[in-house]
């Protein structure tokens, strides 16, 4: 990951954490699961903080998953 953004500096990053809606404290869990991979980001590969955006959705389609994209830095 940290080469990636070497090669696009330009770029900060999305991070959406998602749990299905009957899993228990759903909106707490997909928060965590985004701050969990966040925390990696930023620990083990040193993503600048500044460059990371989290959110969190409760799902209804089964979604345990966390997902990271490419943004424009603005």
């Amino acid at each position: 990951m940290h080469e990636t953004l070497v090669y696009y500096p330009m770029e900060d990053l999305k991070i959406v954490g998602y749990a299905e809606s009957s899993e228990t404290d759903a909106a707490g869990l997909a928060e965590r699961r985004a701050k969990m991979v966040a925390g990696l980001l930023v620990n083990k590969y040193q993503v600048e903080p500044k460059k990371i955006q989290v959110t969190s959705e409760v799902s209804t389609a089964g979604l345990h998953k966390v997902e990271i994209d490419f943004t424009k830095s603005e």
